[in-house]
This record gives structure tokens, C-alpha cells and sequence, in this order.
């Protein structure tokens, strides 16, 4: 890292006055910011000063360059893993008039939510989900910020579609955590039940006991989707009764999860 810290340094130095040097700042900030966040846990009173020495390479591209979206976007960054929640917004903001994207509309919500400002956090993490309708996490903080606000049935809809999302991009531990949280609620809303099918499906590819799971599942599958109840009663019998139809994201996970059930016989 230092080596590479030094040619960026001195790019800063030898580089050409205007976009060019603007550009060099930015790489120097961006390369701080990655190793403040590589030692943030176990150093975090030398990540903070590499944070905020990012934040003045950032500020010293801005002068030469205001209009630098990524900049903007870079500072605001690391102004709120700083707990400058305010300042980045700020920052967000700019990007947002120069170049409006779902990431900098994400991070401006997880920095109002740091702030308890919920409603207006849930307003950019709609704007983020028009952009991308795909993003799980954006789907996921939305719950959190939802459940502050007590609107518990929206909470674990939305935790649900993040759950199923990240299983579908193959980052299965981290739905298989949502999966759980969600079924865990035990709200009267087939979610909650379409979680736990998959979350017991889960369970089965790994060999862990999931009986429970499905039998209480099996109660409540009137209002589950039809590609929950195939799997549902393969997990029960054995038997196929059906095709799963994939029309969005629970019926490509459930497709997959079947056949890779199917695979272990």
C-alpha cells in the first residue's frame, strides 16, 4: 500500500494543473479512504486521520473542479464513516444535481438514517430502487428505517425482497441471516412464510434440522406463492406437484433451490 501511496503522491505533484491534477487528488483520496477502511476495526485512530486526510485531497480537487460528481461522492463517503452525516449529505446533494444515480440517492439515505431522519431516508431509498429496482440492500435498510418507524409488515416486505435478491446474486449467508430475521417475525403475511420455506430449504442443502420450520410453514401456506408451495411439499414428501413459473426473483430463488434439493436424492 505505501508504495502504491507514494506513486499516487507524486502523481499529485508532477500532474498538469486543472482536470488532470483534480483527477490525481481524487486517486489519492479514493487510495486513503481504501486503507482507512482496510485498518478501520483494529486502528481506528490512524484510519480516521487517513479519512479525514482523503477528505482534504477530495476538497483540493473540488476548488480546481466543482463540478467533479465522483468527488463529491467520495467525500461525502468518507465524511460519514467521519459520523459527518450532515456534511455528507451535503456532498450527496452535489452529485445528485450534477449526476443523479442510485448510489449516491443509497448513501444519502443511510446518512439521514444515521440521523433519525426515516421519512426522508425512505424517500431516497425509493428514488435508489426506480434507478435499480434490483438493489437488495437499498430493499433491506428501507426494513430497518420501516421498522424504526413501526410499519412492521412494510419492514419485513421489503427485507424479504432483499433476502431473495442477494440469494439470487448467490450471496446465500447473507440471505440466509434476512431469511431467518423474517421468518422470525411469524407476521400473519405470506413473506414471512415464503422466507421460511426458504429458509428451511436451506437448512436441508446443509444437513441441519428444519422440520419445525416446514410444519409451521405447511400451517400457513394458503397465501404463500405457488413456487413456495412446490417446494414446501417436496420438503415434506418428497413429491414434485407442479412447474415453478419464474416470474420475478421469489420464483427463480424457489426454481433453484428445488432443483438443487432435488440433486441430493
Amino acid at each position: 500500500m505505501s508504495i502504491s501511496m507514494e506513486f499516487l503522491e507524486k502523481a499529485v505533484k508532477v500532474s498538469k494543473k486543472g482536470r488532470e491534477k483534480a483527477e490525481a487528488l481524487n486517486n489519492l483520496g479514493a487510495a486513503l479512504s481504501a486503507w482507512a477502511k482496510l485498518i478501520e476495526r483494529k486502528e481506528p485512530e490512524e484510519a480516521r486521520k487517513k479519512y479525514e486526510k482523503a477528505i482534504e485531497c477530495y476538497g483540493r480537487a473540488l476548488e480546481i473542479n466543482p463540478n467533479y460528481a465522483k468527488v463529491w461522492y467520495n467525500k461525502g463517503n468518507a465524511l460519514s464513516k467521519l459520523g459527518r452525516h450532515k456534511e455528507a449529505i451535503e456532498c450527496y446533494d452535489r452529485v445528485l444535481e450534477i449526476n443523479p444515480n442510485f448510489a449516491a440517492w443509497y448513501n444519502k439515505g443511510v446518512a439521514l438514517g444515521e440521523l433519525r431522519r426515516y421519512e426522508e431516508a425512505i424517500e431516497c431509498y425509493d428514488k435508489a430502487l426506480e434507478i435499480n429496482p434490483n438493489f437488495a440492500e437499498a430493499w433491506y435498510n428501507k426494513g430497518n428505517v420501516l421498522d424504526e418507524l413501526g410499519k412492521y409488515e412494510e419492514a419485513v416486505e421489503s427485507k424479504g425482497k432483499a433476502a431473495f435478491l442477494l440469494c439470487l446474486e448467490g450471496r446465500t449467508d447473507i440471505a440466509f441471516d434476512i431469511f431467518k430475521e423474517v421468518y422470525d417475525k411469524r407476521l400473519n403475511i405470506p413473506i414471512c412464510y415464503e422466507c421460511g420455506v426458504a429458509l428451511a430449504s436451506l437448512l436441508c442443502l446443509i444437513n441441519e434440522v428444519y422440520d419445525e420450520i416446514v410444519a409451521d410453514c405447511n400451517r400457513n401456506k394458503d397465501n404463500i406463492c405457488s413456487s413456495a408451495k412446490i417446494v414446501l411439499k417436496y420438503l415434506i414428501d418428497g413429491e414434485i406437484e407442479g412447474e415453478i413459473e419464474v416470474r420475478d426473483e421469489k420464483d427463480a430463488v424457489f426454481k433453484d433451490l428445488l432443483g438443487k434439493l432435488t440433486e441430493m436424492e
